[in-house]
């Protein structure tokens, strides 16, 4: 269905129907991106290769599978994908406050949050204009991404664990992976 995806996926061994996971192959050869090293994605100025392979890797997994929007009821088990946080806004944001194990710095952070005048108005603009035109990952954070331990050619980069993955806004995954630069 997507001609190029494949450089950018684990090979696929099968799909478990009980579970409905598909199952990937083992890559020995790759690990996790390192958190500590995600500045490095631009030096000076200009996106790195790995940053490049990863907005390719986007490209063609979101472009490449849109002809399936059009086969919708042939792939009845992909499901629209929108983040809590849009679907619910202010309740999901209340949830997490609810939380014991929530950090007690991150609760004095959400609770200022939520004062902030607009804040529950914009997520609501946000929750309107999503899309859900296209497969997304939904869950693009920096060990799903995948590369290889030693350099070597273009595509060293995988993109694994799709038990997110459902119609959605392209944005979203970029949005995930880059994310944690800011922390």
């Amino acid at each position: 269905a997507c001609p190029n995806a494949s450089r950018y996926l684990p090979p696929l061994v099968g799909y478990d129907r009980l579970h409905r996971i598909l199952v990937t192959g083992h890559l020995p050869t790759h690990s996790p991106v390192d958190t500590r090293k995600l500045g490095e994605l631009v030096v000076g100025g200009h996106l790195n290769g790995l940053a490049c392979q990863l907005g390719e890797a986007l490209a063609v997994l979101h472009d490449g599978f849109r002809p399936w929007r059009r086969q919708a009821p042939l792939n009845p088990g992909l499901q629209p994908s929108k983040p809590a946080l849009l679907d619910e806004n202010v309740a999901y944001f209340n949830g997490l406050l609810r939380r014991s194990t929530l950090p007690p710095v991150v609760r004095r952070w959400l609770e200022a949050l939520l004062l902030q005048p607009g804040v529950e108005q914009e997520l609501r603009r946000l929750n309107g204009a999503w899309r859900t035109d296209f497969v997304i990952h939904g869950d693009l954070a920096s060990h799903n991404v995948l590369i290889r331990a030693e350099p070597g050619p273009v595509g060293d980069l995988r993109v694994c664990d799709w038990e997110f993955t459902g119609w959605g806004d392209p944005d979203w995954d970029a949005a995930v992976f880059f994310q944690e630069l800011l922390r």
